[in-house]
């Protein structure tokens, strides 16, 4: 679609226009605040054009316009300059992470929510993936007299701990035997190796004690399944609140929306490699609507492990949002790739 110069200017200056305030934009008022060379006629037949080919539309009769969602992608594909990101903004970042944690996934976490509080949106971030990452450490710890942690670590640096209950008060010779037979049979074994076949022939090798054992077994493949797929930190999705999108039943259906993690691994692994832009109005989920996504990539070496996404108003700041996700996605995986390359 080709727009006349005018006609992506005007567009450009309603979008940019709404982003900023959230009312709707009238032909007066843009060439007030725009200081343009025209008259408001001239620009209400411009913008009454950007209507016709779908860029903007009237709420009201007597209303401004506001953009549509394919006149948010055309802004965002023809209109958005390669913004620098003020050195303010890479210093905030760039001290974030000091104070992360150690551990992949929990430095994810932590990254995720210090970027929510950056962007002032929903923050989206999958844990790292390796199927192919084997079994480095089993450990199991008594807590109660029922009740007893597993804690495995994979070769990838993650590490997940399970708490689970025993049928029968726990023994220290329970354990004892338990993790002389996990020491045998899984350290070195790649994840996906523990599989229900492997669960049966690990009862099998305790004897008299596989049912009383059969908790720590569980625990350790759901610990494994764990650390081997992507699972979705969520987090700021409060902010959303403070966005007049996002407010009573708008909000509930999209806070609903927000807790099927399958949902959110489908949109966070459509976006291609890159940058995407996902605009709510364009996936046919009506949870969705009125929002908008900035999904890229971030990576552990040159292998890419896990998707970073910002969840907010349709009319967010893409102008400086995305090159703070994009800086923001280098120095994590910068980090990861110090701290855990020689693991992955």
């Amino acid at each position: 679609m080709l727009l006349t110069q005018r006609e992506a200017s005007i567009l450009n200056a309603v979008i940019r226009s709404y982003i900023t305030t959230g009312e709707p934009v009238g032909s007066k008022a843009l060439r007030d605040a725009q200081s343009m060379n025209l008259s408001p006629a001239t620009i209400r037949a411009a913008m009454n054009r950007l209507c016709e080919l779908g860029l903007l539309e009237q709420p009201h009769t007597s209303a401004g316009r506001i953009p549509t969602a394919a006149g948010y992608r055309y802004f965002i594909e023809n209109l958005l300059p390669n913004c620098r990101l003020p050195q303010a903004v890479k210093d905030r970042i760039d001290s974030i992470f000091p104070h992360c944690a150690q551990q992949p996934d929990s430095l994810v976490e932590d990254s995720c929510e210090a970027l929510a509080e950056l962007t002032g949106c929903a923050a989206l971030l999958t844990t790292p993936a390796d199927r192919e990452a084997y079994i480095k450490n089993v450990r199991l710890m008594q807590v109660s007299r029922h009740t007893a942690i597993l804690v495995l670590l994979a070769s990838s640096g993650m590490m997940k701990s399970r708490l689970f209950r025993f049928e029968c008060p726990v023994t220290s010779a329970l354990l004892e035997k338990i993790d002389a037979v996990l020491q045998q049979e899984v350290y070195g074994l790649p994840l996906d190796a523990l599989n229900p076949v492997m669960m049966q022939s690990l009862l099998l090798m305790l004897d008299e004690d596989s049912l009383a054992a059969a908790p720590a077994i569980s625990a350790l493949m759901d610990a494994a399944n764990d650390i081997a797929e992507s699972q979705v930190k969520l987090k700021g999705g409060t902010n959303l609140l403070t966005h007049r999108e996002f407010s009573a039943e708008r909000a509930k259906l999209l806070f609903d929306y927000l807790q099927n993690d399958l949902a959110l691994l489908h949109i966070l692994r459509r976006a291609g490699d890159g940058l995407s832009i996902i605009l709510g109005n364009e996936t046919g989920e009506d949870a969705l609507n009125s929002s908008g996504m900035i999904v890229t990539h971030y990576c552990i070496g040159d292998r890419d492990v896990g998707a970073i996404g910002i969840l907010g108003p349709d009319r967010m700041d893409y102008e400086h949002i995305i090159p703070s996700v994009l800086y923001f996605k280098d120095r994590l995986g910068g980090l990861l790739t110090e701290r855990f390359s020689d693991d992955f």
